[in-house]
């Protein structure tokens, strides 16, 4: 878990802002909640080829306003 307004939370967005500019932009799995590389992500597409249409792109979620977004409607921010 992470923690928002905490150094973690500022390295985790500098991370989300790196993975926007890179070429290979890094994907996220919403049903596994995990954010992969290029590489990783067509393994496992074909692994997983139900999960195929719940990848995003960074450019979907590679902002703070647009990760807590996709976090909240994926049940996955704790409501203080």
């Amino acid at each position: 878990m992470i923690v928002k307004d905490t150094e973690d939370w500022v390295q985790f967005l500098k991370s989300l802002t790196y993975s926007k500019s890179k070429s290979n932009r890094d994907v996220l799995c919403l049903k596994c909640w995990k954010i992969m590389k290029y590489e990783e992500c067509v393994k496992h597409k074909l692994v997983q080829p139900d999960h195929i249409k719940s990848i995003l792109t960074s450019k979907e979620y590679a902002s703070e306003e647009k990760f807590v977004a996709v976090a909240k409607a994926m049940g996955k921010v704790a409501m203080s």
